[in-house]
């Protein structure tokens, strides 16, 4: 079946793709789901108010017209809505939010040459340009938010991390890609633990899984549906109460939690908990979203309704706050828009009669504008330049992924952004703070502002929770030093009187020998000294000349000469057996010396 069975597009006509059901939080898609409309009734209009393009040439040809068509947040949803959009004659589609939905969506995009520019869709592997050629989006891509998690996490000093996340094509390499940036920035090898989209029991198994591990910092990829699972689960092995740091990206929001305490899904004492809960990712460029909202709050529930009725029941209080994804819905809308334009005076130039799909798709990867989230364009700069590297973590596969593709939204304009949920006055519903970051210069560490020493941490902290592992190390190391110290303590309590007792002793040796010479020699009586020898004659060498008969006498005067010597030892005794030099001098030598 080729691309002529199905229906040939409309250049103006636009298929937006969001998740109006299945979310347990559709107040937030409906802001999402208006914000593309209105950026569509600006194209009209020639409203340069929050996208300067609109008012500059070239004219649109004939007017654009946005239909809203359900995904209700699952694949078979998506291939149901991209039916109808595609039946409905759409040159474009916006959406979905889904990297999961995306990729079955995109690869059919490049089959029909039909462009698609997602809003939410950030998984890496949709960057591959050659199977997506057709497939754009506003959002920075998972690599991109990757880099911001783990910085903030080194900005607070956190070192060890367990991922807790969904299986599915956006949370399966989203971990991968933060496993890889925590390696490249010198952490740990992180934990990985996964459970099944909407899978109630999945999840609270993977949270009792986490309970069991030493790491206490917990990066959560998941989508609005896990959440009541997770939290639930958390709660009751008392994971929530200040001994866990949870840190998340964009993709779900306070008001998905909530959506699920109103309903009864999470018990209003367990979303309480969440206060302290940090998410980390490129936001909305600050100067950028303030002109958005400024325009968005100009609408009205009634307003939304009457340009589509599935819009319906929106609560007032979403226009003068709308989310943050709101910005990269009209900015992906605008887009689209901008390229219908072109790709209608192109044909009306040409007299094209009929619709060239592959010019349309070339033309919004061309698209570059001022939106409402920032500078938008495709050309991938920010993913070529992290140069990421994807690690499997069962396989031990690792190869080059996505170096960014000619789709990825260029996130240079982008603001860096720690959000922080804090609960609002006495309602108990959450909200959330918003904390500017700066990255370092290897974009490895985050610096984090002043305002975050303000900020109120799990279980109502003051501060931020210490990484668990760092601190049984850092105990581990005090214990071998107090242990190392002990050892010194020892070898210096014992070995110096050791060696203090051996010297005295060698001394007292020393002393007991010489008290013993000196008992078996003369001494002075009024002294007690030893007697000392000298001569009255300078030249005098001995006081004692022993004479004796040769044959008879010589063992005697040798005993007489050495109890002498020790009785006196300064004293010099002439024995000529010991002494005599010559026979024949002795009379001259006894002149002379003595």
């Amino acid at each position: 079946m080729g691309p002529e069975c199905f229906n040939a597009t409309d250049l103006s006509a636009i298929g937006v793709l969001v998740p109006l059901t299945g979310t347990g939080d559709s107040t937030r898609w409906k802001a999402l789901a208006c914000a593309a409309l209105l950026a569509v009734s600006q194209a009209n209009a020639r409203d340069g108010s929050v996208v300067p393009s609109f008012s500059q040439p070239p004219l649109l040809r004939s007017k654009l017209s946005a239909q809203l068509f359900d995904t209700k947040y699952t694949l078979h949803g998506g291939l149901e809505a991209f039916t109808a959009a595609q039946r409905a004659r759409s040159a474009a589609l916006v959406g979905p939010y889904r990297s999961t939905i995306s990729t079955a969506l995109a690869s059919l995009g490049a089959y029909l040459h039909l462009p698609i520019v997602s809003y939410g869709s950030s998984s890496v592997v949709l960057s591959d340009d050659v199977r997506y050629p057709t497939f754009a989006r506003t959002y920075p891509t998972d690599g991109d938010n990757a880099a911001v998690i783990i910085a903030t996490l080194r900005g607070f000093g956190w070192n060890n991390l367990i991922i807790l996340h969904v299986d599915d094509v956006w949370g399966a390499t989203y971990a991968d890609l933060i496993f890889a940036r925590a390696v490249h920035c010198g952490l740990p090898e992180p934990r990985l633990i996964s459970f099944m989209f909407k899978n109630d029991e999945s999840a609270r198994a993977a949270v009792r899984e986490l309970s069991q591990q030493s790491a206490n910092i917990v990066v959560l990829l998941a989508f609005g549906p896990d959440l009541p699972g997770i939290f639930n689960e958390a709660d009751a092995l008392g994971l929530l109460d200040g001994s866990h740091a949870w840190i998340g990206s964009f993709d779900w929001a306070p008001s998905s939690v909530n959506a699920h305490a109103d309903a009864g899904r999470i018990p209003q004492a367990t979303a309480a908990k969440l206060e302290g809960m940090l998410q980390a990712g490129h936001a909305p460029n600050a100067e950028r979203f303030g002109v958005f909202r400024r325009s968005f709050a100009l609408l009205s529930p009634d307003a939304c309704e009457a340009m589509a009725p599935e819009l319906s029941g929106m609560d007032a209080s979403l226009f003068s706050d709308p989310p943050d994804d709101a910005a990269f819905a009209f900015d992906a809308a605008a887009a689209v828009s901008l390229a219908l334009r072109k790709s209608q005076a192109y044909h009306h130039h040409h007299h094209h009669h009929q619709v060239d799909d592959v010019y349309t798709a070339r033309a919004v990867r061309d698209i570059s504008f001022a939106g409402a989230s920032g500078g938008v364009s495709f050309d991938g700069n920010a993913s070529k330049r992290a140069g990421y590297v994807r690690a499997r973590r069962q396989r031990r596969l690792t190869h080059a992924i996505g170096a960014g593709g000619e789709g990825d939204r260029n996130v240079e304009s982008l603001a860096l952004e720690l959000r922080s949920f804090r609960l609002v006055g006495l309602t108990g519903r959450l909200g959330e703070v918003h904390v500017p970051l700066h990255f370092s210069a290897d974009h490895c560490v985050a610096t984090l502002s002043p305002e975050v020493a303000g900020m109120i941490w799990p279980g109502g902290a003051s501060k931020p929770p210490r990484d668990a592992i760092d601190v049984q190390e850092e105990e581990e190391r005090r214990r071998q030093e107090r242990q190392r110290a002990l050892v010194w303590k020892l070898c210096v309590g014992l070995g110096v009187p050791g060696v203090l007792l051996l010297t005295s002793g060698v001394a007292l040796l020393i002393s007991y020998f010489r008290l013993q010479s000196r008992r078996k020699q003369l001494l002075w009586r009024s002294s007690r000294m030893p007697l000392h020898f000298s001569h009255c004659d300078p030249g005098g060498k001995y006081h004692l000349f022993l004479s004796h008969t040769w044959l008879s006498g010589q063992d005697q005067v040798h005993l007489i000469k050495r109890r002498l010597t020790t009785l006196a030892p300064s004293m010099s005794i002439f024995l000529d057996v010991d002494n005599l030099h010559a026979p024949l001098s002795v009379a001259a030598d006894m002149r002379t010396r003595c």
